[in-house]
């Protein structure tokens, strides 16, 4: 032992041995205190197990299966004050991730189960748990439809390779069942598709592929050339538009022959879908624009010569010589002035007709003929000429 650890133990059992009895008691028991204190502590931090936020949040029946699985899995659990809400003693992270792989035919997604990757596992462990929570909720939504008895999702999602020329697309089947038995029509199955395309970045309708519950592949969409989708787009404005007639021949033709169980209609139409650009050009020709401006002039100056200096002719005071020259200067000019117009160009813009006019449109109307009852039989008779007048 150090020398100078001696000299401290010396030192405080001399001054322990100079303390009276009753300071002696209250030191001691001072110290135990602060011993069990320390024990305590220690036990708490590394004996004793503290609970870990597991749900929270839930309903009465969330609540009870949540704790069916914690007793069947002999967890210890504690209710929170709320009554919503479970803390577990250990490991909370790995007993979420049991929990929401258990329950298979419930939504994944919700009660905090999935918010986001910890510490427990990595994040392509979170990403392939959460796409499998987006398969189960999507085919829960398919279910929700009035003629799918069951449906199973299976979802891929796009791979990113070094170069874009590389990646993969991202794709998704679709397996379901009516509950009748029969057919699913084509606007169900597109539905289907543009839901499940929607749910994931990157995947289009034309990648999800619907199958029915004998492995048949159900018409959607499909893969399409542009030309082809342009012929579709086009083909859908003319059914629109041969709807919009067809409705306006009823308006008319309703009031006159009683429904439109009395006659049938159909409109066939023509759409122009040539891009026509036309140039317009404007000119004022009331107020036009000089261009060019010719301005001429010219002068003429002339000086007239006097007598000889000395003479009675450069004499004014005698005033001799008023018809001879004095000297004096005549000036003369001359200004030509050519002016050019050319019409005033106010603008000059250019204007796209927009594709899609009526070329042309055919129209048929078929009426039937009145019934009309006599002698407790039924006859036809044509229509008035006055019902006639008014469909003119």
């Amino acid at each position: 032992m150090p020398s100078w650890l001696e000299r401290l133990f010396e030192d405080i059992r001399n001054l322990w041995q100079k303390l009276p009895t009753s300071q002696k008691w209250l030191v001691g028991g001072v110290s135990a205190a602060l011993l069990l204190l320390l024990v305590g502590v220690s036990m708490t931090t590394f004996v004793i197990p503290s609970s870990d936020y597991f749900m929270g949040d839930l309903s009465a029946s969330q609540m009870s299966e949540a704790t069916k699985f914690l007793d069947e899995n002999n967890v210890t659990y504690d209710i929170g004050e709320d009554s919503s809400s479970i803390y577990v003693y250990g490991d909370a992270d790995k007993l979420k991730y049991e929990y929401a792989a258990a329950k298979a035919t419930k939504t994944l997604g919700g009660n905090r189960v999935l918010l986001g990757p910890n510490w427990s596992q990595t994040k392509e462990q979170f990403d392939e748990l959460r796409l499998r929570a987006l398969e189960e909720e999507l085919a829960q939504t398919i279910e929700k439809g009035g003629n799918i008895e069951w449906a199973r999702v299976h979802l891929t999602r796009r791979q990113r390779a070094l170069f874009p020329s590389g990646d993969t697309k991202a794709t998704a089947s679709v397996s379901i069942k009516s509950k009748s038995g029969g057919d699913i029509s084509r606007n169900e199955v597109e539905g289907i598709q543009w839901l499940v395309a929607n749910s994931l970045p990157g995947l289009e309708p034309v990648n999800v592929k619907v199958i029915g519950d004998r492995n048949q592949p159900l018409e959607g969409f499909a893969e399409t050339s542009e030309s082809e989708q342009v012929a579709n787009e086009q083909r859908k404005a003319e059914k629109a538009l041969e709807e919009k007639k067809n409705a306006m021949i009823a308006r008319i033709l309703d009031p006159v022959v009683g429904g439109p169980q009395n006659y049938t209609s159909s409109v066939i139409l023509e759409l122009d879908y040539d891009k026509l650009e036309i140039e317009e050009t404007f000119v004022d020709t009331e107020s036009p624009l000089a261009v060019k401006v010719r301005t001429e002039e010219s002068s003429e100056e002339t000086n007239q010569t006097g007598g000889v200096p000395g003479t009675e002719s450069n004499n004014p005071a005698d005033r001799l010589g008023q018809n001879v020259g004095t000297g004096t200067e005549s000036q003369s000019s001359e200004e030509l002035s050519e002016k050019e117009y050319r019409p005033r160009l106010e603008r000059k813009q250019s204007r796209v007709v927009a594709p899609g006019a009526i070329l042309s449109q055919h129209v048929s109307v078929v009426i039937n003929e009145r019934e009309v009852y006599e002698d407790g039989e039924v006859k036809y008779e044509a229509r008035t000429p006055e019902q006639l007048a008014k469909l003119e």
